[in-house]
């Protein structure tokens, strides 16, 4: 999961170099960095990379406990909705992963700064051992998520 993880965030980086070397008028994606709490940022207390093509939206988080990879699509012409899902792991409910489909509220648009709220609902994974050992059976149960971040 850290070699994953750590993949995605030098592309994550790489995507959002190129897109500052783009002239204004030129660009059409770019890079975006949001802090936020919630599975999307990985847990607890997390930063989240994102980049932005468009109505696309491909990140990658790391947080105090966890990480997190996932993929969100505009759905309105303001840019102000997005739906997605997000896949990771974190230490303290779901060290055997989770997966969670995701809405986000933007305040702003996806394109400027400002305040994202969002909801997210899937599976998680984990076993009586925690993040310290493999013990027992790994269960599978409901998640529900809210995060609030702020991009900037």
């Amino acid at each position: 999961m850290k070699k994953i993880l750590l993949t995605g965030i030098v592309l994550a980086a790489s995507f959002n170099l190129k897109a500052q070397e783009l002239q204004p008028s030129e660009q059409q994606s770019k890079g975006t960095s949001t802090v936020g709490i919630g599975f999307q940022y990985g847990g607890a207390l997390g930063y989240k990379l994102s980049y932005l093509d468009n109505r696309n939206i491909y990140f990658i988080s790391a947080g105090l406990v966890g990480g997190a990879i996932g993929y969100q699509r505009v759905i309105d012409k303001d840019k102000m909705h997005t739906v997605g899902l997000a896949l990771g792991s974190e230490v303290l409910v779901s060290e055997k992963g989770f997966g969670l489909l995701t809405y986000n509220y933007h305040f702003n648009t996806v394109d400027d700064a400002g305040w994202v709220f969002g909801v997210g609902a899937g599976v998680r994974r984990e076993d009586l051992g925690g993040a310290f050992a493999n013990l027992g059976k790994t269960d599978t149960h409901f998640v529900a998520d809210i995060n609030i971040g702020y991009r900037f």
